[in-house]
């Protein structure tokens, strides 16, 4: 009830949006090659990629991999 009050989201959604904000922090090293895309959303609490590009492409209306491309350019 809390996260419906003060976020104005539900649950899923409240966490879907730490999970995004946390591969987001990661994009230096995928920039840098040091870690994968798939170790990135993995360690930021999705366990499927498909849940990963799905709630990605919700938010940024662009699949991770043309975030990064227009990222890195």
């Amino acid at each position: 009830q809390s996260i419906n009050k003060f976020a104005k989201m539900n649950v899923r959604s409240y966490l879907n949006e730490f999970r995004i904000n946390a591969f987001l922090n990661n994009i230096e090293e995928i920039k840098s090659g040091k870690i994968s895309i798939k170790e990135a959303f993995c360690s930021s609490g999705f366990n499927s990629q498909s849940t990963f590009n799905r709630v990605f492409k919700n938010k940024f209306s662009m699949t991770p991999q043309e975030y990064l491309n227009n990222f890195i350019e």
